[in-house]
């Protein structure tokens, strides 16, 4: 919501992140396939170079169906063991 956008902009609570995409913004919202387009074009990153992690099974389709890597967040310690098992797949070796 934009009051809500608002208060976390002023309190600098975005100021670690680049870009910021606000959905009451850049007039997309999950899941439509526009804003994981979007901020592709934003970053200038092509989908197998991206993890796309969201607790919604139901974001997470498009995102793979444009080719990126997804997780669904269930836990913060099953999303960084399947963050770390990509990784290492990725990379071709153990973290």
């Amino acid at each position: 919501f934009a009051d809500n956008a608002a208060s976390i902009r002023d309190q600098g609570l975005y100021d670690n992140f680049d870009p910021v995409l606000l959905s009451n913004e850049i007039h997309f919202i999950k899941p439509e396939v526009e804003i994981y387009t979007f901020a592709l074009d934003k970053l200038s990153l092509k989908p197998e170079k991206v993890v796309f992690i969201d607790d919604q099974a139901s974001y997470l389709a498009p995102a793979a169906d444009l080719g990126m890597h997804t997780i669904q967040d269930l836990s913060t310690e099953q999303t960084i063991n399947d963050l770390s098992r990509l990784i290492e797949e990725q990379n071709g070796f153990t973290l």
